[in-house]
């Protein structure tokens, strides 16, 4: 890579390589993607406030990209050099870029250029924007001096040139001004170069504040940013290493080692705007991201650096106060250049990690952190990553992995209270449902009250699901949140933990008393409303991943947290509860997971009550009683429960005794009459089967008896129409025959008749015949 640029909430970094592959690489979602094939080495790249991605080229050309489709949006065409550097304004309105003949202002929404200002003979190499609004503009020339614009109107305001080394010889002099910082609230710009030198200007009062001379070892520094507001700024230096130094005190804070053998003579650096994170192109065309926020956070006594010497303008060089100690990069990244064939895969690709994510040279991040670092990564990222969350919890609850002793309770078998679970969590997936069980007999074995708890198999399931094969973290998981921010809910066994509920309707009182006035009108007031959301540690009102975001934030808050998340929700829901009826189906409909609840809106509205919530009012309710009053001092947390390494577990036994024995006394009573009853219902129905065998037997009887009537009704029917129909063929035979036989005698005797004439008229001509023969005589 040759260049890179970071987007402004840190959640992209783009970078261009020397054949002009412009790459994305989406830094939550572990994915790079080709944005673009130009075929000419990056110069420079910026992203824009929308969707836009700034590139320019070794042909001088400024190419601007829809960073979801890599479409080319417009080219800017105008420099006669190579652009050294582009830069996009506060509010993404102007774009600046700068070559060694001229620098441009473009409207980036109409990418058209606004104004130009000539480089000169000195040749300009750095432009960047000044101020909070961006109405000025800083241009840095070759012969170590900056001059100051107006953006609009383009006046000059001032030139700030360094006077220093006006005496000094030119085989001494020293380019100090080749890579130039802007603070936040534009009053103050550094720079350094060629050099050990970093100056420091007062841009309103146009003075040098003063110099900083870096180790001597360092040579010289090739790039630097402001960070961290402003306060602080990181240095690029030619030794291989980031250094981040206090400009306004002359302190050399942090030392982040990039790589041994590592130059960084050709570095390009790009700071998120807020001045947290940074993406880093080595010498070795490796691209590296730096997490700052953490960094500046952590201390390590065991390591030094030389201390730095500060040079005022008006006086002598001093030395500063001494460095504090060196410290390796944290959240550290390291991306190898990609090759072509990597291209091919777009967004399915995974990025080439040199490192893992959350390590450094000391071991896994996890383990050497306090719970301050993971509160301050929690409070900046609103989530633990998921790839480490389970390590982050087992570091916050201290959980020492006793397999020994789970496998102990393990092998006593199913406990007797969850034998029939699969009704109780009708879910398809058989494994996760076996492994419930195990783990929730193991607590039961463990401890009594979990087998008589029905919250408690609920409240263990999210742990299960989350923690899959590691069965011992999800007992020990539970196991510490029973003992700790769970612990006084068992005091009044087998009722609802009314202490804390009286805590909610306090502080729902405090902030909101229509509402909780409102909700004293359903069934089980506030108090049962409340009690659904807790007795599942608001599984039902969540997806896997809200709850896993939510219990992050449980768990390094402590117990608290849940009562003020309970607050939250429902004055969340605040206008469904006051629209809602008493017997309304719109209640239950907020306690199921369809119900659509935002996370990241009920977190801020959590810390809101918790930063706003008078202590007061949680521990002096005027509803609680004297014997509440007392339990809840005796039962209240101050300290943490930590589960200690051994082959055994200590017992929860944070309940009352007495109710847990009336309760299991009340069980066997219900079990024998359960036994009767059952022995009962099973000779009735014996009898009842016997008496339904004998009137289905009897049913048959009747059904055959009738069946057989119907037979020699039918039978006796058949007959008679059979007769019938012989009587009808006889008769039809008789008719039929006499007919022929009448036939044939009027056939006969019209055969008679015929022969009869015939030989009539035969002996008539033969008497003819004799008659001629006589009368001829």
């Amino acid at each position: 890579f040759t260049t890179v640029g970071i987007s402004k909430n840190a959640d992209c970094v783009a970078a261009v390589d020397n054949l002009g592959n412009v790459v994305l690489l989406h830094i939550r979602r572990n994915r790079f993607s080709l944005l673009s094939r130009e075929g000419k080495a990056g110069t420079s790249v910026a992203f824009g406030v929308s969707n836009e991605v700034y590139a320019a080229f070794t042909d001088n050309v400024i190419r601007v990209y829809d960073k979801d489709t890599g479409v080319v949006l417009a080219t800017l065409k105008g420099h006669r050099s190579r652009i050294t550097h582009i830069e996009v304004g506060p509010g993404g309105v102007s774009l600046l870029s700068t070559s060694a003949d001229a620098v441009f202002l473009w409207d980036a929404k109409g990418t058209y250029r606004r104004r130009s200002l000539n480089g000169g003979p000195h040749r300009a190499f750095f432009a960047r924007f000044a101020g909070e609004s961006g109405d000025r503009v800083i241009v840095g020339f070759c012969d170590d001096s900056m001059w100051v614009w107006t953006k609009d109107s383009c006046e000059l305001i001032s030139k700030l040139h360094l006077s220093l080394q006006k005496n000094a010889t030119p085989d001494r002099r020293c380019d100090l001004c080749k890579s130039i910082s802007v603070s936040s609230n534009g009053r103050y710009v550094i720079t350094t170069s060629n050099s050990t030198v970093l100056c420091l200007w007062n841009i309103t009062s146009s003075q040098l504040e003063h110099c900083i001379e870096l180790p001597a070892a360092i040579n010289h520094g090739s790039g630097i940013s402001f960070i961290y507001g402003g306060s602080a700024a990181l240095c690029a230096c030619v030794d291989g290493t980031l250094r981040v130094v206090d400009p306004f005190n002359g302190v050399l804070t942090h030392t982040i080692k990039v790589q041994d053998n590592t130059k960084l003579n050709s570095v390009s650096m790009s700071v998120e705007s807020a001045g947290r994170y940074a993406a880093v192109v080595t010498g070795t065309s490796s691209l590296r991201l730096y997490d700052l926020h953490i960094l500046l956070a952590t201390k390590d006594a065991n390591a030094s650096d030389a201390d730095l010497k500060t040079a005022y303008a008006d006086n002598p060089m001093s030395t500063a106060t001494p460095s504090p100690p060196q410290c390796d990069s944290i959240l550290e990244s390291i991306f190898s250049p990609l090759n072509r064939k990597c291209f091919l895969h777009g967004d399915d690709a995974r990025l080439i990690v040199g490192k893992a994510t959350f390590s450094n040279q000391r071991g896994s991040l996890v383990s050497a952190v306090g719970t301050v670092l993971l509160r301050n990564l929690l409070y900046t990222y609103g989530e633990y990553p998921r790839n480490h969350r389970l390590a982050m919890w087992r570091k916050l609850l201290s959980l020492p992995n006793n397999e020994e002793a789970y496998a102990a309770l393990l092998s006593k078998g199913t406990h007797p209270a969850f034998a029939e679970l699969p009704r109780r969590f009708p879910t398809a997936d058989r494994l996760l449902l076996a492994r419930l069980r195990r783990v929730a007999s193991a607590l039961a074995h463990w401890s009594p009250i979990c087998a008589e708890a029905v919250v408690v198999p609920g409240m263990l399931f999210p742990f299960v699901r989350t923690c899959r094969g590691d069965e011992v973290f999800a007992f020990e998981a539970l196991a510490t949140v029973l003992h700790n921010h769970t612990r006084n809910w068992f005091s009044y066994f087998p009722d609802p933990p009314f202490v804390l509920l009286n805590k909610v309707n306090s502080v729902v009182q405090n902030h909101d008393p229509e509402l909780a006035h409102h909700l004293e009108t359903f069934p089980g007031g506030l108090h049962n409303v409340a009690w659904q959301l807790l007795s599942t540690l608001f599984t039902d009102v969540t997806t896997a991943d809200e709850w896993l975001q939510l219990f992050d934030h449980i768990l390094t808050n402590g117990s608290d947290m849940l009562l003020y998340l309970t607050s939250g929700f429902i004055i969340t829901w605040r206008d469904t509860f006051l629209n809602a009826q008493t017997s309304s189906i719109t209640l239950p409909q907020l306690f199921i997971r369809e119900s659509g609840v935002n996370v990241p809106r009920l977190l801020g509205i959590a810390y809101e009550l918790r930063d706003s919530t008078p202590l007061g009012s949680l521990t002096a309710d005027s509803n609680l009683s004297h014997a509440e009053s007392v339990s809840v001092s005796e039962t209240g947390l101050t300290s943490f429960f930590v589960i200690p390494k051994g082959s055994t577990y200590p017992v929860f036994e944070d309940f009352p005794l007495h109710a847990l024995k009336m309760t299991l006394d009340r069980r066997e009573r219900v079990c024998e009459d359960e036994h009767m009853l059952i022995s009962h219902q099973n000779g009735v129905t014996t009898l009842s089967r016997r008496t339904d065998e004998l009137h289905s037997m009897e049913m048959g009887w009747e059904s055959e008896a009738a069946f057989l009537a119907a037979s020699e009704d039918e039978c006796k029917s058949i007959r008679v129409n059979l007769q019938r129909t012989v009587y009808s063929d006889l008769k039809h035979s008789e008719r039929t025959e006499r007919a022929i036989r009448l036939r044939q005698l009027e056939m006969i005797e019209g055969a008679y008749q015929a022969a009869l004439r015939q030989k009539k008229n035969e002996w008539i001509s033969e008497l003819e015949k004799l008659r001629t023969e006589v009368n001829e005589q």
